[in-house]
């Protein structure tokens, strides 16, 4: 039955969503990996009774409504809208946050255009199987006005939304708010009719809401002072709780509700770690929150109610779950259980907490999703995320540690090509973005599309990364193009010691920080890698930090402040900025880069494939056509992969 569920028809233009997946190929292909999630966002409903998804099928994307019992209740193509965010407004309607890379009109004072990636809201209305825009509507006494209005070509932002709706029971009756601009152009709550979409100012204050959608807390930042302070409601007035006079560039963050009424969670940059407190507000109060050794502790609500529902601990191997309440934690141990070899992540729950949508990764799974009935006992699958990579295919991932040149420790994910042993086998480093992120276990697409075509893959989790300790992500202050770059390097010769790969036989790959260290692999760490693909990746720092003081209007943002935390000196820069030595490239380079690109210019990859051909260098380009940083689009993300993996079978053959 639940198979049927979701392989019938899923909108009223008949498109059929089928989760099926195809015969075993050896190896999939590269669609398999590179198409969007054929099954993602599940989001069960209030009642209980039916389930809203979003489906890819045929390149094409799609909101889909269906009831428990089998019945198609609507859905809609969405084309190219990208996705962000799906939730129920109430049983009768689900809340729909897309974006889009454009410019957006800003009115304060004369029209000025800021172009990125601006969010918008819709409600689908499941009866009349139909659409609504949030905050998209004329003028009205307290609305937000002028929603759909243009000016010369470009979106004005008065149907933007600035956080995902939020639901909170107001006089009684379940509601829906959404922020977005005032008239005065700053952050507000409003309410939203879900039927017309068009909605009213009900707070003039953007902060944390409380079960009753009051605004109790807010955050304000003076960027060019880098002071952050923390505003707690005291009657009908705001007072100051918190203050630090020194947050130039990590600021303290508010997280939501605490434990109990009256308290909001804060996240503040200390030394030597980070610490969470709770905030009382009626007094200011500051209780510090430990967590033993679990580490850093990440707050999640309850999505309807903005209830503070426990904390995730995001380790090396898996993400532990801890809820506050006794009987969610009994719940939670009981499900865990019946899955003990695989990673878990919650999707959704009912307001009771007797209904689970999870998905589960791990060896032979490439993504499952499942609706998990603790009244019955049972759980039914409702699809995969990558159907077309049977669980047989799925590539082996191994949390490694290897030491680099100075001692340090860095934790790594390596991928091992399955049906091969672990010896000498041709290697793709792929370090990640950020760089103040991570890489997490389980099915990583990426890196399993590589895996599958004979490569070992590994992802190092360099200095500087985020989810090691604050210690280990200083460790890569000063160190952009030198020691994270090496920390990289040092994990191939770590692989090539213990024979699981050939040093002979190494590129180096990756996105956005991770396609600047694929260029720095072939400028600045030289003689490691034999070739290099560098998607959206910065080339010229001199060029990247001039526009960014060109985009926020300043010299001394935050964001400059904290590039040039990892950067070192701007006299320093040229050292460290790939496009300052090609002369030092003997390797082939790809260059691969989405033409939407808000966050690192497509002109980084233009620069540099100009200055490789004027050095007479090999080097390869393709343009996303339509694609922005993040790869968020099916077809780019499909035509990046083939174009990196001929790449790389063309200089670096697996085989």
């Amino acid at each position: 039955m639940i198979r049927r569920l979701l392989a019938t028809a899923a909108t009223a233009a008949a498109l059929q969503l089928s989760f099926a997946a195809p015969a075993l190929a050896a190896p999939p292909p590269i669609e398999a990996y590179g198409a969007l999630p054929a099954l993602e966002q599940v989001e069960i409903s209030p009642d209980g009774q039916k389930i809203a998804f979003i489906a890819t099928v045929g390149g094409t994307r799609a909101l889909g409504v269906r009831s428990l019992a089998g019945q198609d209740l609507g859905g809609v193509r969405l084309g190219d809208q990208k996705v962000r965010d799906i939730r129920w407004g109430d049983d009768g309607h689900v809340l729909i946050t897309t974006s889009m890379t454009t410019n957006v009109a800003f009115a304060a004072g004369g029209y000025y255009f800021n172009k990125g990636e601006h969010y918008t809201a819709q409600s689908y209305d499941i009866a009349k199987r139909s659409f609504v825009t949030l905050l998209d509507h004329g003028a009205a006494s307290g609305a937000s006005g002028g929603g759909a209005s243009r000016v010369k070509g470009n979106v004005t932002n008065s149907n933007m939304v600035l956080a995902y709706p939020e639901i909170r029971l107001v006089d009684g009756q379940p509601t829906v708010l959404v922020g977005g601009y005032d008239k005065e152009y700053n952050g507000a709550w409003f309410k939203i009719d879900l039927k017309t979409g068009q909605g009213r100012l009900f707070n003039e204050n953007f902060g944390v809401l409380d079960e009753a959608g009051q605004v109790i807390a807010k955050e304000e930042y003076y960027e060019d002072e880098g002071r952050w302070r923390l505003m707690g409601r005291d009657g009908t007035t705001w007072k100051e709780l918190y203050v630090d006079q020194d947050a130039r560039i990590d600021t303290p963050t508010l997280l939501g509700a605490g434990r109990k009424p009256g308290t909001v969670l804060l996240w503040v940059p200390e030394k030597p770690a980070n610490v969470l407190y709770e905030v009382t507000l009626a007094t200011g109060a500051r209780t510090k929150l430990s967590f033993g050794d679990l580490g850093e502790g990440e707050p999640f609500h309850d999505g309807r109610t903005g209830r503070l529902l426990g904390f995730m601990f995001h380790g090396e191997a898996d993400t532990e779950v801890v809820f506050l309440d006794d009987a969610l934690a009994k719940s939670w141990a009981s499900i865990r259980a019946g899955f003990k070899n695989s990673r878990i992540s919650i999707q959704s729950w009912t307001p009771d907490f007797k209904k689970w949508v999870i998905e589960t990764e791990g060896p032979n799974d490439a993504g499952s999703i499942l609706l998990v009935d603790l009244a019955a006992g049972k759980a039914s699958k409702l699809g995969g995320a990558y159907p077309a990579v049977p669980g047989d295919a799925v590539n082996e991932v191994r949390l490694v540690h290897y030491k680099a040149a100075d001692g340090l420790d860095i934790p790594a994910y390596l991928t091992l090509p399955r049906g091969r042993e672990a010896k000498n086998l041709a290697l793709i480093v792929l370090p990640h973005g950020g760089p103040a992120a991570r890489d997490y276990p389980g099915f990583d697409w990426w890196a399993q599309a590589l895996a599958s075509r004979g490569y070992a893959v590994l992802q190092p989790q360099y200095r500087g990364s985020d989810g090691f300790g604050p210690e280990f992500m200083a460790a890569g202050y000063g160190e952009y193009g030198r020691k994270m770059q090496t920390d990289l390097s040092d994990g191939v010769r770590w692989l090539a010691k213990d024979g699981v790969i050939d040093p002979k036989r190494v590129c180096i790959a990756g996105a956005s920080y991770g396609g600047s260290a694929a260029l720095g692999g072939a400028t600045l760490d030289t003689g490691v890698y034999r070739c290099a693909s560098a998607v959206a990746g910065v080339a010229d720092i001199d060029w990247k930090m001039a526009d960014l003081k060109e985009k926020e209007g300043q010299g001394d943002s935050q964001s400059n402040r904290f590039w040039t935390r990892y950067m070192g000196p701007r006299e320093s820069w040229a050292s460290i900025s790939p496009i300052k030595h090609v002369d030092r490239v003997t390797i082939p380079v790809q260059l691969i880069h989405g033409k939407d690109d808000v966050v690192v210019p497509i002109q980084h990859s233009y620069r540099f494939r100009d200055a490789m051909k004027a050095a007479g260098k090999t080097v390869e380009f393709t343009e996303l056509g339509g694609e922005d940083h993040w790869l968020s689009r099916g077809e780019t993300r499909v035509a990046m992969l083939q174009a990196q993996i001929a790449f790389l079978e063309k200089y670096n053959p697996a085989n």
